[in-house]
């Protein structure tokens, strides 16, 4: 089918919020994407939230934003499938993946497993894991923006989580840890 609509919000200058509208039940919970960041030279987003077909229009939706830059990164919050079903496919792009150190294994299986039966997008472009772990606190800093990337300690919830965190903005993103209710 078609690939998804993304709408993509202004949160802040360099900032965008990118949320997967069409096809998606967790649209209407706020539940179907992340932010895009702007640096320098790049852009890293956070979540490869939902499919293949939701992560890759996400990452397109990305690539349009600002002329000459390009999402080079992903930061996963953690491991559970509605937060990291993407991995695959931005893998496929040749994207590096920010996450807790303690993910890599469980990753890299996820990326080496043969999609024999249904070929999805890294089974089409094979590429490696490129991966860079979170220990306690990762910065990201060029000359344009600061962003913080913390390990999220004693969640019962997910277990290895990070969040990130844009001090001049005062901008934190998060996977599961909070609730509307």
């Amino acid at each position: 089918g078609a690939a998804p609509q993304v709408a993509v919000t202004k949160v802040a200058d360099g900032v965008w919020d990118l949320d997967v509208v069409r096809g998606n039940p967790l649209a209407a919970l706020g539940a179907s994407g992340g932010a895009a960041i702007e640096f320098a030279d790049h852009l890293v987003m956070f979540e490869p939230y939902g499919s293949e077909a939701q992560t890759l229009a996400r990452i397109d939706a990305a690539n349009r934003l600002v002329p000459g830059k390009a999402v080079t990164a992903i930061i996963v919050s953690h491991h559970h499938d509605d937060h990291a079903a993407g991995l695959r496919a931005a893998v496929s792009r040749g994207l590096r993946i920010i996450a807790h150190r303690r993910t890599r294994a469980l990753f890299e299986e996820w990326v080496s497993r043969p999609a024999v039966h249904f070929p999805d997008a890294l089974a089409r472009n094979p590429r490696p894991l490129d991966f860079l772990p979170v220990d306690e606190h990762l910065v990201l800093e060029d000359s344009m923006r600061r962003l913080d990337v913390y390990h999220a300690v004693g969640d019962l919830h997910m277990s290895d989580a990070v969040i990130a965190y844009l001090p001049k903005e005062q901008i934190i993103m998060e996977g599961d840890f909070t609730d509307e209710n």
